[in-house]
């Protein structure tokens, strides 16, 4: 199925379900109204499904946390207007993973090697 039918079908699909009216769904695809109220007709007799609307989940296993508290470290930085004035700045942060604590949080103008480094040695040096 190409690109172009598989969006008409979405086009449809949204149409029989009542979230488009036919003069949106015109509109979106290029036709006329009598065109789209011909073609839904047509499309409620045949049944048809969108092979792309609903994928499968994945199915994911959990995985089980350490046993002991500093056996593993989750350390990330995620870029953020932290400070609600329009600057991005970057909040890293370790996690111990057996107990859930947060060892140690620290932020830099960007996601960088030195604050990863920096909030491991944080990590060390509270323990």
């Amino acid at each position: 199925m190409s690109i172009r039918q598989t969006r008409k079908l979405y086009v449809l699909e949204e149409v029989t379900c009542g979230r488009m009216n036919n003069r949106e769904a015109s509109a979106a695809l290029a036709l006329s109204m009598r065109q789209v109220q011909r073609i839904k007709a047509n499309f409620k007799e045949a049944d048809l499904k969108n092979p792309f609307s609903h994928k499968k989940s994945r199915k994911r296993k959990r995985r089980i946390r350490m046993e002991r508290s500093g056996q593993m470290l989750q350390i990330d930085a995620s870029p953020f207007d932290w400070l609600s004035n329009g600057s991005m700045i970057s909040l890293h942060g370790a996690i111990d993973d057996a107990t859930g604590n947060v060892t140690a949080l620290r932020f830099e103008r960007t996601e960088c090697l030195d604050g990863y480094f920096r909030v491991l040695e944080e990590t060390i040096l509270s323990s």
